[in-house]
């Protein structure tokens, strides 16, 4: 059996699970630049890309030391939550016109 509580469990595989999203974002950010879809490639797309795709692997490396039990993972894995669920209160109360 693990000695990793199942809560961490849980809060790794999701920490992992957004930013490999934030990751397949920053991709699709790029594919939308070279297939020539992307209003301003250089200015908004290549930028929104290597956000998208830094953000992605820290979120991974965040979440593999809180699998790994580190100390170090707790605090980022928290403010990444907070963060999440700002944005998402927002986006749910936010006008759509």
């Amino acid at each position: 059996m693990s000695s990793r509580p199942f809560t961490i469990v849980i809060a790794a595989v999701l920490e992992a699970l957004i930013g490999l999203v934030s990751a397949v974002a920053g991709i699709y950010s790029l594919y939308t630049a070279i297939a020539g879809r992307a209003t301003d490639p250089v200015s908004s797309a290549l930028p929104l890309t290597v956000i998208g795709v830094g953000v992605g692997a820290l979120l991974v490396f965040v979440a593999y030391g809180l699998w790994n039990l580190r100390d170090w993972a707790r605090t980022p894995v928290v403010v990444t939550q907070i963060f999440m669920a700002v944005v998402a209160y927002y986006m749910y109360t936010g006008s759509s016109t």
